[in-house]
């Protein structure tokens, strides 16, 4: 399935959306689910694509939600260029030199406050 994005709140506690609608670009006529959530000033939302979480070592381990988790955990505190860099970081060590199975897109976006 798509995975469902990640919101890592400025007091460091981390949500999870579980909204799912059909698969973009497959032709459905399933309605895209809705919901609504409070953002505070600083809370950061997460966008990626299922090649991240899918991605495999040469062991053939997969990174998966927990690799990504820590990564975006450990490195809630720094700018969100920083938080971004460092999951791409983490997934080439990860990876070593294997070449990923599928692409691997990831968007960060802060919530500066105000309307």
């Amino acid at each position: 399935g798509h995975p469902s994005p990640i919101l890592v709140r400025s007091d460091g506690t981390m949500d999870f959306f579980n909204e799912r609608g059909p698969i973009i670009g497959f032709g459905s006529e399933a309605p895209f689910g809705q919901s609504s959530i409070q953002l505070q000033a600083g809370d950061r939302v997460f966008l990626y694509t299922d090649g991240l979480l899918e991605s495999r070592n040469p062991a053939g381990d997969y990174f998966g939600k927990p690799g990504l988790y820590d990564v975006l955990k450990d490195h809630r505190n720094e700018p969100l260029q920083a938080m971004v860099d460092a999951v791409y970081a983490k997934i080439k060590e990860f990876l070593q030199q294997a070449v990923p199975d599928d692409d691997i897109s990831l968007l960060g976006v802060e919530y500066g406050g105000g309307i």
